[in-house]
């Protein structure tokens, strides 16, 4: 059951409840957005095209900040060390997509909608 998450093919994190643990499930598809925005970037930058790169970094850095504004609150948590319980997964893998499991129940987190 997703908690949070309207169907969209763009979000941070898939946030789940099981019992009095929460999974947060990392979306594959914007690990490689990133390196594709970057390697883009670095590609213009190589073809001399720096106006064109510097564009592309200021998407990248809004697309960075928007991370960090919307998942403040669960970057909190999961650095938390005593929090976490279990991480299992690569960012870059659709088989198998990063997982963190933490310690706790939803009514003790807070998730933007």
């Amino acid at each position: 059951m997703a908690i949070n998450r309207k169907r969209s093919f763009f979000y941070w994190y898939k946030v789940e409840s099981q019992g009095r643990h929460i999974r947060f499930t990392w979306n594959t598809w914007v690990s490689y957005t990133r390196v594709l925005i970057m390697v883009s970037a670095l590609a213009l930058c190589v073809s001399n095209h720096v106006v064109l790169a510097v564009i592309d970094l200021i998407v990248y850095l809004v697309f960075y900040f928007s991370y960090l504004m919307k998942n403040h609150q669960i970057l909190l948590i999961i650095q938390q060390k005593d929090q976490v319980e279990k991480i299992v997964g690569n960012r870059y893998s659709f088989r198998h997509p990063l997982k963190i499991s933490i310690k706790g129940s939803l009514s003790s987190l807070i998730v933007d909608k």
